[in-house]
């Protein structure tokens, strides 16, 4: 199942080139260098978008940062909010398809000498009262005072746990800080292992001595953040499976067991004249009250139980109305096997057999 993380996935591909001062020198030929990357890999038959950024996609490293803005919350004030910063070309949110929801994108006009811009995800400009409350403000970050001039769509670049502080996303302009560090989410018309080599080889030709890396499709790099989340939910999943299952087996235990015990009941009862079919029933419906007096009590532990599991798993409600209803009938099936056929077993014996078996 394909989990909606924000961005575009699939037909991605992503890679890294780390730019040494050998192919370029210095930090003020970082925009004419981007144009040769962007050139070079733009001309390869089925590359339809390529978009620049720093660190990476997904990011795990080097954007932590902390911002300050008027009307921030309380607990953030004193060392301010913890955000992570992407530096971005005009192109890179087309690339991966995060649409800006308000304002406008990164421009090229966004460069050196032009007053410091930024965008925000939704998420921050609800911090700051709302999309339309957030465009147009500004925000501090490492002493500098930044244009909120776009507010992006909220992803998932850290994977699938509900957000956290550090999800709050900002993107800033990579012509105002240029990188040596670049990475390239570049869309492609096919299969995007299917343009690793001829790409890569691109890339060693603008840049022959510096090193690539990062380099693999972006399912396979998103991918990789999932992983632990989805351990864990399987690793949930078979304890509550097998919890389920012993749960059925000591349920048939008991009632079978309490059904055998009341086998000199049972013939004494039908001595008095009751039928068999009446006497089945009756031992089915105190087996399903007892049932359901614990369904009852699960559903309410459950609700609870859900609740907490939402602060750390992805797409967990706190009620699963299909898996709670699944569980319920399971355990009326399992009761009503281990009422009725130990029952009838025992309204079958002959009441005299019962009665000198006691």
């Amino acid at each position: 199942e394909v989990t909606d993380v924000g961005f575009r996935t699939h037909n991605l591909l992503r890679m890294a080139v780390f730019l040494g001062v050998e192919d370029m020198p210095s930090l003020e030929q970082s925009q004419a260098f981007r144009g040769r990357i962007r050139e070079a890999l733009m001309s390869y038959p089925g590359v339809e978008k390529v978009g620049l950024v720093w660190p990476t996609v997904p990011p795990g490293w080097g954007g932590d940062f902390r911002i300050r803005f008027a009307g921030m919350p309380q607990d953030a004030e004193e060392h301010g909010l913890a955000i992570f910063a992407h530096v971005i070309d005009q192109d890179f949110l087309p690339a991966l398809e995060i649409p800006v929801i308000a304002g406008r994108n990164i421009t090229e006009s966004d460069g050196q000498g032009s007053r410091l811009v930024t965008l925000v995800s939704a998420s921050l400009a609800e911090q700051m009262g709302g999309v339309e409350q957030a465009l147009g403000r500004t925000l501090e970050l490492e002493g500098s005072t930044y244009d909120i001039v776009g507010i992006t769509r909220d992803v998932m670049f850290f994977g699938p746990a509900r957000r956290r502080d550090r999800d709050m996303d900002i993107y800033l302009s990579l012509a105002q800080h240029p990188q040596r560090i670049l990475s390239i989410a570049i869309q492609t018309s096919g299969d995007p292992a299917a343009y690793v080599e001829p790409l890569r080889g691109r890339l060693s030709a603008i840049a022959p001595t510096s090193p690539l890396d990062w380099i693999s499709p972006m399912t396979a790099a998103i991918g990789s953040a999932f992983q632990g989340p989805r351990f864990y939910m399987l690793l949930l999943g078979a304890f509550a499976s097998s919890a389920l299952v012993l749960t059925a087996v000591g349920l048939f235990a008991v009632l079978a067991n309490q059904v055998a015990r009341q086998t000199t009941e049972f013939g004494i009862r039908q001595a008095l004249g009751e039928k068999q079919g009446s006497v089945v029933r009756g031992v089915m419906r105190d087996g399903l009250l007892v049932v359901a007096a614990g369904l009852v009590a699960g559903a309410v532990g459950g609700v609870v139980v859900g609740r907490a599991l939402q602060a750390s798993l992805f797409g967990v409600g706190a009620f699963d109305a299909v898996t709670f209803f699944a569980a319920a009938t399971v355990m009326v099936l399992v009761t009503l096997a281990a009422s009725a056929w130990p029952a009838r077993r025992a309204a079958r014996v002959d009441p005299l057999e019962a009665l000198r078996a006691e």
